[in-house]
Formats: C-alpha cells, sequence, structure tokens
C-alpha cells in the first residue's frame, strides 16, 4: 500500500460487515433535498427506538460505497434522532431521578454515527476535528456503562473508541498516541473471542493491526508518532499465528523503519550537522529491514511481493558502504519484482525501477556532461 492508498479516507473498519449481517426493514427514512434524512422510528410492538435506531445507522455504513449521499443523509439523520433521544432522556430524569440511563449500546451508536460522519463527509473538512471530538465523549460514555460480562459489545466499544482516537490524532499530532486504548481494544477481542453471543471475526485482530500501520504509513503523521504505532503494530502481530500474521510483522518492521529513519533526516536537517554518526540510526533499521525481508521470504500473493521488494530496496539502501550486499539487495528487490510482472499486477514505477537497475545510464554515452555553477 502506498502512502497516498493509506491517506485515503475509508470506511470505519468493520462497521459494513457487521451492517451485512442486519436483515430487519428498519424504520422508514424520508429524504430531502438537503441531503438530510428524517429517521421516523416506528415503535412498533416488539419494537424499540434504539433497535430502529441501530438498523438506520446500519443501512447508512452498508450505503457507503453504492450510495453515499444516501449515506451521508442516513448518518445525519441517525444522529439528529440520538439527539432527541438524548434530549427526552435528560427531561425524564429532570422530572424523575430513578430515570435509568441510556444504554451503552446507545451511545456506540450515536458515537459511531459521529465518527462515521466525519470519515465519510468530505465537505466537513472544517468540522472534522469537533466530529471525533464528540465521537470520542460518546464512545467513552458506552465505555463507562459497558459491563465487563458484556463482552461481545465491549470489543466493539474500545474497537470503537480507538479508531476514533487514531483519527483524532492523525489531525492533532499534539493528541496523546493512543496506545492505551488499542491496547484495551485487542484484550477485549481476545475475551470475545472465548464468551458467548456475536463474535469478532477471525481476522479482526489483524484488521486492527493494519488500521493501525495505515495510518503509520500514511504520512498523516510525523516520523516519531508513526515509529510508536509500527513498534506497537509489530508487537502485536508478534503474538498471532499464521503466514497473515508473519507478513504484517514483516510490515509493521518496514514501517518501522522508514519511520526511523525519516525521523533520523529530519533531526539531522534541524541541527545542520553533516559530520553526525549514523551508526546509531542505520543499525537498528539494517537489523529490521533484514528480519521484515526473512519474515516475507514466502510471499506468493502480488501485494505481499511488492512489499518484500521495497523492503529489498530499502535494505540495499541502508547497506551503503557495503557495495557487494547493496548490489545483492537491489538484485533481489528485481528479481522479487519481475514475478509480480508476471502476474500483470505490477505499477509502472516499479517496472521503472527494474528498467533502470539492469540498464543503468552510462557515463560515456555521448551525453553532454552536467555543468554545476560555483
Amino acid at each position: 500500500m502506498t502512502g497516498e492508498e493509506a491517506g485515503k479516507r475509508k470506511r470505519p473498519m468493520g462497521l459494513k460487515a457487521r451492517a451485512a449481517k442486519k436483515t430487519s426493514a428498519g424504520p422508514a427514512v424520508r429524504d430531502f433535498e438537503d441531503s438530510t434524512a428524517t429517521v421516523v422510528l416506528q415503535g412498533d410492538e416488539g419494537s424499540n427506538e434504539l433497535d430502529e435506531l441501530e438498523g438506520i445507522f446500519d443501512s447508512a455504513i452498508a450505503s457507503a460505497d453504492e450510495d453515499p449521499e444516501r449515506a451521508l443523509a442516513l448518518l445525519r439523520g441517525t444522529i439528529h434522532e440520538s439527539d432527541r433521544m438524548l434530549r427526552a432522556r435528560d427531561a425524564a430524569a429532570a422530572a424523575d431521578d430513578d430515570q435509568p440511563p441510556l444504554e451503552a449500546r446507545f451511545y456506540l451508536v450515536y458515537g459511531s454515527a459521529l465518527f462515521a460522519l466525519a470519515e465519510l463527509d468530505e465537505a466537513a473538512e472544517g468540522d472534522r476535528p469537533a466530529l471525533l471530538e464528540a465521537a470520542r465523549e460518546r464512545l467513552e460514555q458506552a465505555r463507562a456503562l459497558c459491563e465487563d460480562r458484556d463482552r461481545p459489545l465491549l470489543w466493539r466499544v474500545h474497537l470503537a473508541l480507538a479508531k476514533a482516537e487514531l483519527e483524532i490524532l492523525a489531525v492533532d499530532e499534539a493528541a496523546a498516541v493512543p496506545l492505551p486504548s488499542l491496547d484495551r481494544a485487542m484484550q477485549s477481542l481476545e475475551a470475545a473471542s472465548s464468551s458467548e453471543g456475536p463474535l469478532p471475526q477471525r481476522e479482526e485482530p489483524l484488521a486492527v493491526v493494519d488500521l493501525v500501520l495505515s495510518l503509520a504509513d500514511s504520512q498523516r503523521v510525523g516520523p516519531r508518532v508513526a515509529a510508536e504505532l509500527a513498534a506497537w503494530g509489530a508487537d502485536q502481530a508478534r503474538r498471532l499465528p499464521g503466514a497473515e500474521a508473519r507478513h504484517m510483522l514483516g510490515r509493521a518492521l518496514w514501517v518501522r523503519a522508514s519511520a526511523l529513519t525519516d525521523k533520523a533526516e529530519a533531526e539531522e536537517e534541524e541541527e545542520d550537522d553533516d559530520n553526525e554518526d549514523e551508526t546509531t540510526t542505520t543499525e537498528p533499521v539494517r537489523t529490521l529491514l533484514a528480519e521484515a525481508a526473512e519474515l516475507l521470504a514466502d510471499a506468493e500473493d502480488s501485494d505481499t511481493l511488492l512489499l518484500r521488494g521495497e523492503v529489498e530496496i530499502n535494505l540495499g539502501n541502508a547497506l551503503d558502504g557495503d557495495a557487494d550486499a547493496q548490489e545483492r539487495a537491489y538484485a533481489a528487490a528485481v528479481a522479487t519484482f519481475r514475478r509480480v510482472q508476471a502476474m500483470g499486477a505490477l505499477p509502472e514505477q516499479f517496472a521503472e525501477y527494474i528498467d533502470a537497475f539492469e540498464n543503468p545510464a552510462s557515463d560515456d554515452d555521448g551525453g553532454d556532461d552536467v555543468v554545476e555553477e560555483e
């Protein structure tokens, strides 16, 4: 995945899969010209407002790809109706001290709708920080109300909160890196897997690691934060079984190596010290990249092979000073890219790399010498 691809907004992870499991017809919705949906909760016998509200939210997520305008209208309608329900509850509580609070699930739906609107509504870019903060506030309320025994709901709350805090970090790098929230999300995923009720999908922990690494590799955060996120991703991937987790670990090590390199270069520019000893940076980077290359050695699919090729290029760059080892690393990258080329899936920039490696420019090709002015 390139930095540009990783930086593009995506549907909030995991929500569409959950929406696909919902089969209820749900409440009626009217769409108006201002692209805001009015949610009409039916209140039929055997149903309740919260179930219907959640159904509208799930419909919004399910519509995100094919009909984004409808998805946005449904999200706005979900938020509007959530606010109405909250105000109604507050009014009832003012008249009756024994009025029970709204369920944790209500705040999960409310917070998730705010988060999804911040992610999907490109026209509301200026409102995005406020939407994300509001989402975090509602999700914190959900967490406070969640019972430890309700593990299937708890992991959804922790996961939603971690995602919101990651996006807050992307728009404000001064925010705390949400490693505690990410840890709680992974712990609750593990606990939910051993409980009754709707369980997280088997690949969900890897999806969380992928989400974190995508942000770290997106250039939406600085190298210090990227390195910290990549280290967390590597630690989590080491604990997971299977080839996919092993390849994810290789990716995490590569992202961390890239972040450490960027961080060292930025610090060197700030200090304006060209004679600084680079050993403290290059040795860890070489170690990370060498391990990543080993972890990706059995790659078969085109995406993982492309990652392996990039790792081999970066390893060659880090071996500056050892010409033979550097040449071997670059040659390995070319061989890897050739495999992807045979699959018909090689991006143009990598084809250009192959050509540049196999057909280096000659110093005596008859071209004009480039003379730099003093």
